[in-house]
């Protein structure tokens, strides 16, 4: 594996950037998609990585997982509660009720009687998936380390078949094994296919085939053919997206990237959290001037990678690492 190859983490930590952005586009308003295909980028890199990092430190795995996303995403839900209670109209989905508040801190799905299966933060149904399939993963290594891969792939597809079965009328089960989840199985998948090309000479023909491929199945994603005749998400977004990885890990794992890009892109959780009020900020601007709505959207992508920065450096990194050290000793 590239464990060991700077560049390599750094070639996800781009991708990750981009699937951020292309989030905060998404939310705001200026594009709009069937299907927001950054979120099934997410998943695909969150099941890759959590194969490689279960490979050689499988130790308080489920811990390092609530704590690497927990704490940002619980002080969000606290505020986004907070504000509600005294404008409770400016949610759509959800209202600042006690026990949404607990539910949504303990990654409990609900479905609020305003419609839509959403925590009180409505972009935290994507944590949910991350814990889900991180319980799931857990149970999987548990039972075999070496084939951890293998047994969380049958689990989580053998969960959504049967989620269209009777067992599909159980509000929890369904949610859990919605097909999305199957975005990290391609994440497996991907981390196999790298394991596999590692070590490997890749000639420059196949890095530039690689690299012209990027252009299609970006169009598979935002243009969204697919998505317009297939039911299933996983195909219509989660397949493209396992190509995109892997293309773009083949055409550009050796490149040396800024390391502003860099950092940019391991801020993508800070980002994906902090756009949720940014990005509804910018929704109140009015319509009607062109060069209003421009500066206004430029402040709003400063706000956020701004306050992301702050966020990620001084929860995601220094707090996580406090409590990684008092914890775990390390």
């Amino acid at each position: 594996m590239p464990g060991g190859n700077r560049r390599f983490i750094e070639s996800i930590q781009v991708l990750r950037a981009f699937a951020a952005f292309t989030i905060v586009l998404f939310h705001s308003g200026v594009v709009s998609f069937r299907i927001p295909f950054a979120v099934d980028l997410f998943f695909v890199i969150s099941g890759f990585l959590m194969m490689y990092t279960s490979e050689e430190r499988p130790r308080a795995f489920l811990f390092r997982r609530v704590l690497r996303m927990g704490p940002l995403y619980w002080l969000v839900t606290l505020l986004t509660y907070c504000i509600l209670l005294f404008f409770p109209s400016l949610s759509l989905m959800s209202e600042a009720r006690p026990d949404y508040l607990v539910k949504s801190l303990l990654f409990i799905p609900f479905t609020s009687p305003k419609g839509g299966d959403f925590p009180l933060v409505s972009v935290g149904w994507t944590v949910n998936y991350e814990i889900i399939f991180s319980v799931l993963f857990l149970v999987s290594f548990s039972i075999s380390l070496r084939y951890r891969g293998l047994v969380a792939a049958l689990l989580s597809v053998a969960g959504c078949g049967a989620s269209l079965t009777a067992l599909g009328g159980n509000f929890y089960f369904a949610y859990c094994f919605n097909d999305v989840i199957l975005d990290f199985v391609l994440g497996i998948a991907a981390f196999y296919a790298v394991r596999f090309v590692d070590g490997r000479r890749v000639s420059a023909w196949v890095r530039w085939s690689c690299g012209a491929a990027l252009a299609p199945l970006l169009y598979l994603l935002f243009a969204e053919p697919v998505a317009a005749v297939c039911p299933f998400r996983v195909v219509a977004a989660g397949l493209p997206c396992l190509l995109l990885f892997l293309c773009f890990y083949v055409f550009s794992g050796d490149f040396k990237y800024d390391r502003r890009l860099v950092t940019i892109g391991d801020m993508s959780y800070s980002v994906y959290l902090v756009e949720y009020f940014t990005t509804a900020a910018f929704k109140l601007v009015p319509h009607e001037s062109v060069a209003l709505r421009l500066f206004a959207f430029a402040a709003m992508v400063f706000a956020t990678y701004a306050v992301s920065y702050f966020s990620w450096k001084w929860i995601e990194k220094d707090f996580t690492r406090l409590v990684s050290s008092r914890v775990l000793g390390r």
